[in-house]
């Protein structure tokens, strides 16, 4: 059996934030899972558990669990082929421990 799944732990002494850089395409479609959009290029933030981002028939989902004020910012950066690859960075931030999900299905 194919393992879809790769969990994170993380445990600090005080508040910290969990960082993960997302790469989305124009034609990517990014959600919280509360079901706010998080469009391409731009910032954005929920109250949700996790985010989910599809591109064609695939998707990847991040979990964390809880619903903290999670949000998501748009870099400048992007990668590979003709640079319509942009990271963008979800921030979770948490009161010292923290465990994300990360799944692709």
């Amino acid at each position: 059996m194919e393992r879809t799944w790769v969990p994170r732990a993380v445990r600090g002494t005080g508040r910290l934030t969990e960082q993960v850089p997302p790469v989305l395409l124009p034609t990517d479609t990014a959600r919280f899972g509360d079901g706010t959009p998080v469009p391409y290029g731009e910032d954005a933030g929920a109250s949700a558990e996790g985010l989910v981002v599809r591109r064609g028939g695939t998707s990847v989902t991040v979990e964390w669990g809880r619903a903290p004020a999670a949000t998501v910012e748009a870099t400048d950066v992007t990668l590979l082929r003709g640079g319509a690859r942009r990271i963008h960075v979800l921030r979770v931030p948490h009161g010292g421990t923290l465990t994300t999900v990360v799944r692709a299905g």
